[in-house]
């Protein structure tokens, strides 16, 4: 099996960095002070007795003034204004991603592996590649410390997530990010036949049956295998996003036809001009 994420997210920011980037990254880092201050409130309260409801009481007003001023200086504010095609461009964006949500069934591909031996292709379903993938989802949710007026359509697993902005994708990992321009994406969309051996999407197309171990002469189930379950064998949209300096991501979709209006979008973005945004 071979690592199919691409570059780091470090790698990624030294390839591009930006100011946004960089913004981010202190937000997500500044530790929030108002709950230290109210530990050490409520424990001078009891501390205190019958005072210390008059202190504690007396001190509400400043913790909320402390969490308000740790939110704002958590947060970084971006705010847009589109227009013309690049408003056209960025809303058909956002409308496929927001199709996305529908679908039953979504993964971000981890690891890709070539079936080479007779053992393996027996094992292995009659599969010709094997893929590790973890679950995946659409959203209009941005990262939690971005502040903007513009929806954000967002690919989110739990490794990494893709927020589309007007001007850029931002990539992020935990706490770190990176970012890429429109153009200079490339993407990829086709149908990929998958034999799924967990819970069947209720949108997915089946279109083939094997078996979990099979017969390598003759096909079929092989016989000396006691437990051998019938598998479906499923048409998936598998979308692909990459760039020259690294990012690299394989999304499964359980319905191709999302899938490729995603990549209709991207495609309409990334072969543009650079739009002009006021920011």
């Amino acid at each position: 099996m071979e690592d199919v994420t691409g570059a780091s997210i470090q790698e990624l920011v030294a390839a591009n960095p930006s100011d946004l980037v960089a913004q981010l990254q202190a937000a997500t880092r500044r530790w929030p002070v108002w709950p230290f201050a109210l530990a050490i409130l409520l424990i001078l309260g009891l501390m205190l007795g019958g005072w210390g409801l008059l202190l504690i009481l007396a001190g509400v007003p400043g913790i909320v003034w402390l969490a308000l001023r740790d939110q704002a200086a958590r947060s970084v504010v971006v705010m847009y204004d589109v227009n013309d095609t690049a408003a056209v461009r960025f809303n058909d964006i956002v409308q496929a991603i927001g199709n996305l949500q529908q679908a039953c069934g979504m993964w971000l591909v981890t690891a890709s592996g070539a079936v080479r031996t007779t053992y393996q292709y027996k094992t292995h379903a009659g599969a010709s590649t094997v893929h590790n993938r973890v679950a995946a989802s659409a959203s209009m949710k941005g990262p939690r410390h971005l502040v903007t007026n513009v929806a954000v359509p967002t690919l989110t697993s739990a490794q990494r997530a893709l927020h589309f902005l007007p001007d850029r994708v931002l990539i992020r990992e935990g706490r770190n990010f990176a970012d890429v321009p429109y153009h200079r994406l490339e993407l990829s969309a086709e149908p990929v036949r998958f034999i799924e051996s967990e819970t069947v999407p209720r949108d997915g197309q089946v279109v083939d049956y094997t078996w979990q171990y099979v017969n390598v002469k003759g096909g079929g189930p092989d016989r000396r295998y006691k437990y051998n379950r019938q598998l479906p064998i499923l048409l998936y949209g598998q979308l692909t996003i990459w760039d020259d300096h690294g990012l690299h991501m394989i999304w499964h979709v359980s319905r191709t036809e999302l899938a490729n209006m995603v990549d209709k979008a991207l495609v309409n973005a990334s072969s543009a001009p650079p739009p002009i945004i006021q920011p």
